[in-house]
């Protein structure tokens, strides 16, 4: 989760099959597209509680 780019929350996830990783990854912004760490998060300058408005978020 070290390299998401949400401000809030850092979240990352490992996929295992019969005891091998298939696939790693974490939550921020699509590529090519601007994210929190450059742009700010509007959910956090908003004072949007957590768990409402995900519609704002970049990094779903």
């Amino acid at each position: 989760a070290r390299r998401s780019t949400c401000l809030r929350r850092q979240v990352g996830a490992v996929l295992v099959k019969e005891e091998r990783i298939i696939a790693t990854g974490y939550n921020g912004a699509p590529r090519g597209l601007h994210h929190c760490l450059d742009m700010g998060c509007l959910r956090q300058e908003q004072g949007i509680p957590s768990g409402q408005r995900y519609e704002l978020c970049r990094g779903v």
